[in-house]
């Protein structure tokens, strides 16, 4: 290591900002000094930073426990009342599928117009579509086949 670098280091560890080091040390480039102490351990090499957000839809959690609730009542009225596909659920509400997935999912943060719009298509009340429904938690004897 040579001198300069050594008394670069100590005046970094001081709380010298790359600009200043690279002024004092030869009108270096600010580049040059941060190479300079990355390569004498210094300082480390930054994480890569993740581009964009999550992957997958799946990962988010819900809003709330109200968006989960309309979700889970617009995937009950699209998959098992009208065996619809997310494109033709879609049509129905005019948005789009991948809107149609995150109301699913319960991620939409719905409009007063599109819980009006939900309300009308599954034929409830919007207070009924806007309460969570409790499950009530099965049996392990119902769970397994037996009768209790």
């Amino acid at each position: 290591m040579k001198e300069w670098e050594s008394d670069c280091i100590a005046d970094f560890e001081q709380g010298m900002s790359y600009d200043d080091l690279a002024r004092k040390y030869g009108n270096r480039h600010p580049t040059t000094i941060r190479k300079m102490l990355r390569v004498h351990g210094a300082i480390r090499k930054a994480a890569p930073v993740s581009k964009g957000g999550p992957k997958r839809l799946s990962d988010l959690k819900p809003l709330s426990k109200v968006h989960q609730a309309i979700g889970i009542e617009i995937n009950r009225y699209r998959t098992l009342t009208h065996d619809l596909g997310m494109s033709e659920m879609g049509e129905k509400l005019n948005v789009n599928r991948a809107l149609i997935r995150k109301m699913e999912l319960g991620i939409h943060d719905f409009t007063l117009t599109e819980i009006n719009m939900i309300s009308e298509l599954l034929g409830l009340p919007v207070m009924e579509l806007l309460t969570p429904k409790t499950l009530a938690p099965r049996s392990l004897a119902n769970s397994n086949g037996h009768s209790a």
